[in-house]
């Protein structure tokens, strides 16, 4: 196929290689629609395809997220009501998704399988283009917002999956303080508005407004269609236009026209406010955002250096910016503020300062970039990100590198960049590099950012009791109105939810989900693809993985954990933090810094449990690093200096990396709260779950708050603990070393890391056994600022009468994705629900930014009767079962082969293992199904266990017997 090549409605008018991805792109025009193609042709057999629009937001009203939610609601061909939901139960997706941006919207599929990935292609070109929204109002009110009430004597609320999951994003500051930065220094632009919709506005967004919005903005012109891999691209061109793109003709509009920035000239300085915590105080909580324009540019080259610029200055450990407020006290946690745009800014956002320091602050950050201008910056530190960069682009994504890549692509377009520039960036980095040594930053700082003429600083100070106000306001707003209300329109109103109600209970109809495209069992693999592992045990056990890794070395070293007292576990996790951001015997934490950037994609020390049943496990600390095999032995000798010749003596030091990482939880428990929730409750009934919160979860943020709390005897404790860590951990006795890089490295890394495992210390190991006390039945809420709930309950279930078979993951499936989905989120409006059962009986329910706590519950309690009541076709659990398939056959990224072989081996489990797991899910009957109903049933009621984390008012209002409410701050 060349260039000026038609068929199919299109016409080809680029062909150009894509060095970065060692692929070509090929850029076709659909003539009669103006809709334009990327393919990015790969050997890769994860396809993936997009579909993205430009969808530039008037208001905050989240018009933009409501169309991405409402129009994977049903469509022309397929009107079953939710074929999103369908899709991921009835396909072999490895990818299935829509994501809102500040000015696009994108909806990537993925799949291994050829014909599922052509299913999804079309599902998804056909929900996009032709979504029944116009047919259905009821899809706007569940999925956006509706006036909710059922009887004439409640109080009316609003509710909708959207309205509910954005309550939730604004429960972190962090959303709050990112909006106010672009409202304040983007006015009018498109940039002002929250696309994803800010809770309070929301409500005021109408349906006509909402079908407008899809009706300008959805249309083939107005897009970018992206597909990627191992395509038969004539098959998927015919697909697009067949149904779809011909049935468009181009208006002559072209793209929806963004707002871009026009920045007032001068300085701004203003005083804002967040929504904070009762505890939160203006002197410790506030935070500071600076930000310059530095005008705009459509070249890729320039956007790359604006990225480049702000993580020499901002980003590093041993950035400059960052180390002078660190040294000057102000080290909390500082993050880069840089556009992925056309318009280029450059600043910072600092958390927990001190307002009243703003003066100083400013003073520091200014002065600062005037050094650097005049005395120059770290050239070894620009490099040593440049490499870090280099190496990232070469990783390219992971897994899912098609996604990746359609974002990277769609980010370039959607402001006319050259796609092809935007896939091989070794020109870019070539000019960049010659021009580093000649003050490329420097005149960058000199030109561009001191001498801006548009400048801005924020002072975000919190105040308690804003949302509180606001949601005070709303609900006597509501009164107000439902006091206005006339009987008629009160039942009216009932009628209306009642009906919504019908519509969100009611099944799809057998003709309406005939219609959804699915594969057979017939098509799925009944075993899984090999994944080559050497064992070597001649001088230590090593695990080598041969895997196509564009030339980058994966090493793990594992060490066992189990010569250390219960009261140490916290700690444990403090110094594998610590480690690779303290100096060393022969760097300072600065050039260490440096080195990591210059030899590895980052070195990772994380505890990791596996367990092989029910009752035993094993901590093991994992080292692990990638670099390109050039540099592997002198990261090698890094890593061992990181472990051995650590030094813990700069007290400031590890205080600032500490409370950077209590900030990060407390954000990761708002954000996440669906997984704390989920390892607090199982931390109450199994020893190696307890472990794992101590290390990852609640208990330990308990450990680093009362730490930080009293800093003094908190850190002379981790002192004596690291000091008896270092002894008893790095042991070469007992290190198994895991290796995946290209076949010819093996011989090379064998030898490489047998050296380094020489240069360790050795003992003989004193094995603990841990007696840790559990709490089966626990009921636990922590409160928080959150707007929204998250509920988990569950238990563990009795090794005696459970054995773990691949039937249960289709149970799961089935649970997650029809009982939980319609009760909790369709019905009860929040932004997700499932449940997981592992392999050693630990089942735990979960909702996602939820509005409620007690009707979840009562849902949770249900399980079992529903279990045992299940009403399946084979036909139906058939479609289940595909959409299980994803969990044995999915992709996998050189990256994560060490970690899936390695908790293989130390779980015990073999190839053998997971063939017969696959094989049992693809045989599910129904009574095995049906089976497990009393086990659910004990699980989730008389043994349950609760924690519920999210608002303390409705938490105080639960009707639950709680043994503790605790405050998470």
């Amino acid at each position: 196929m060349q260039k000026d090549w038609t068929g199919y409605g299109f016409r080809l008018d680029q062909v150009s290689p894509a060095g970065d991805i060692d692929g070509q792109i090929y850029q076709f025009t659909h003539l009669k629609s103006g809709g334009q193609v990327v393919w990015l042709k790969t050997d890769d057999d994860n396809r993936t395809f997009g579909i993205g629009f430009l969808t530039p937001p008037e208001d905050s009203t989240g018009v933009a997220h409501i169309v991405e939610h409402a129009v994977l609601s049903g469509s022309r061909k397929y009107p079953a009501k939710d074929p999103f939901m369908q899709m991921l139960k009835r396909s072999m997706s490895t990818f299935l998704n829509a994501m809102t941006f500040a000015d696009m919207t994108i909806y990537p599929v993925a799949s291994m399988n050829e014909r599922d990935f052509h299913n999804l292609m079309d599902v998804y070109l056909d929900a996009t283009l032709f979504p029944r929204i116009y047919e259905e109002e009821r899809i706007f009110k569940q999925e956006g917002w509706h006036l909710e009430l059922f009887d004439k004597g409640e109080a009316m609320t609003y509710n909708g999956v959207v309205y509910n999951e954005m309550r939730g994003a604004y429960s972190t500051p962090d959303r709050t303080v990112y909006q106010q930065v672009t409202q304040n220094f983007h006015p009018e632009s498109t940039y002002a508005h929250e696309s994803g919709g800010y809770p309070y506005d929301i409500p005021k967004l109408t349906y006509q407004d909402f079908l407008d919005f899809h009706r300008r903005h959805y249309r083939p012109e107005n897009a970018l269609t992206y597909l990627y891999g191992n395509i038969d691209i004539e098959r998927a061109l015919a697909q697009i236009d067949g149904d779809f793109f011909a049935e468009f003709t181009a208006s002559g509009r072209g793209k929806s026209q963004i707002m871009m920035p026009n920045n007032q000239v001068g300085f701004k300085r203003d005083t804002v406010y967040y929504d904070g915590d009762q505890d939160m105080t203006a002197e410790t909580d506030s935070y500071l955002s600076y930000v310059v324009n530095m005008g705009q540019s459509q070249a890729i080259e320039d956007q790359f250096i604006n990225s480049l610029v702000s993580d020499v200055l901002i980003n590093a450990e041993s950035s400059p910016l960052r180390q002078a407020l660190v040294d000057a006290g102000y080290g909390a946690d500082i993050s880069a503020i840089s556009g992925d745009g056309c318009y280029q800014n450059f600043g910072l956002i600092l958390e927990k300062a001190d307002a009243s320091q703003a003066d100083r602050i400013l003073k520091i950050i200014e002065d600062e970039l005037a050094k650097q201008a005049d005395q120059g910056v770290n050239k070894d530190l620009v490099h040593a990100i440049m490499n870090a960069n280099e190496l990232q682009i070469r990783r390219a994504g992971g897994a899912n590198r098609g996604v990746s890549l359609f974002i990277q692509v769609m980010t370039k377009w959607r402001y006319g960049m050259d796609i092809e520039q935007s896939l091989n960036y070794g020109p870019i980095f070539k000019a960049v590099r010659a021009a580093i040594d000649n003050n490329l930053i420097e005149d960058i700082i000199r030109k561009k950012i001191l001498p801006a003429t548009s400048k801005q600083f924020l002072v975000h100070q919190p105040q308690s009791g804003i949302f509180s106000q606001l949601d005070q306001e709303l609900a006597n707003d509501l009164a107000n109105q439902q006091t206005a209300m006339s009987d008629q329109e009160v039942a009216d109103l009932i009628a209306a939810n009642e009906d919504l109600r019908s519509y969100q209970m009611a099944g799809d109809s057998p003709e309406n989900l005939a219609t959804l495209p699915s594969l057979t069992l017939d098509e799925v693999d009944r075993q899984t693809k090999p994944i080559d592992q050497e064992i070597n045990q001649a001088a230590y056990t090593s695990c080598f993985h041969a895997f196509d890794s564009n030339g980058i070395d994966y090493l793990d070293f594992y060490f066992p954990v189990d010569e250390i007292s219960s009261d140490q576990i916290p700690y444990l996790q403090d110094w594998a933090y610590l480690l690779g951001s303290v100096a060393t015997k022969n760097y300072s934490f600065q050039e260490l810094d440096i080195e990591l950037m210059k030899l590895t994609a980052g070195l990772d020390l994380t505890p990791r449990i596996y367990r092989p049943n029910q009752t035993d496990y094993c901590l093991q600390l994992d080292v692990s690093f990638a670099s390109l095999a050039n540099y592997t032995s002198q990261a090698l000798a890094l890593v061992q200096e990181i472990m051995l010749a650590s030094d813990f003596s700069n007290r400031d030091r590890v205080k600032t990396i500490l409370q950077r990482l209590k900030n990060d939880l407390e954000g990761s428990f708002e954000n996440n709260g669906h997984r704390f929730a989920m390892r607090r409750l199982r931390s109450f009934t199994s020893q190696a779950d307890y472990l794992d919160d101590q290390l990852h979860g609640l208990g330990y943020y308990d450990h680093l708050k009362s730490g930080l709390a009293d800093f003094g005897a908190y850190y002379e404790k981790m002192l004596a603990h690291f000091a008896d860590f270092q002894t008893k951990i790095w042991n070469k006795e007992r290190v198994t070393i895991a290796l995946t890089a290209d076949r010819d490295r093996q011989s090379d890394l064998i030898s490489l890391t047998h050296h380094f495992a020489d240069g360790l210390s050795s003992h003989q190991a004193q094995p603990q056994v841990l007696n840790l006390s559990l709490s089966p039945g626990r009921k636990e809420a922590i409160t928080s600022n959150s707007n929204v709930q998250y509920v988990s309950m569950g238990g563990l279930l009795p090794a005696d009468s459970y054995d773990y078979a691949g039937y249960d993951l289709v149970l799961a499936n089935i649970l997650s994705k029809d009982y939980l989905y319609e009760q909790i989120r369709a019905q009860g409006g929040a932004y997700g629900a499932g449940l997981s059962l592992t392999r050693t009986g630990d089942l735990a329910t979960y909702s996602y930014r939820d509005p409620n706590i007690d009707r979840t519950i009562a849902v949770y309690q249900n399980i079992g009767q529903e279990l045992a009541g299940l009403a399946l076709s084979q036909a139906e659990i058939d479609q289940y079962i595909i959409g299980s398939m994803t969990s044995f056959h999915g992709p996998l990224a050189a990256e994560g082969v060490n970690r899936l072989m390695m908790a293989r081996y130390f779980n015990g489990t073999s190839k053998a293992d997971v063939d017969r797991r696959l094989q049992e899910a693809l045989d599910t009957q129904i009574d095995q199904l049906r089976d497990r109903a009393p086990l659910f049933n004990q699980a989730l009621n008389d043994q349950a266990s609760l924690v519920v984390f999210g608002n303390q008012e409705a938490i105080n209002q639960a009707q639950v017997d709680f043994d503790q409410v605790r405050s998470l701050r």
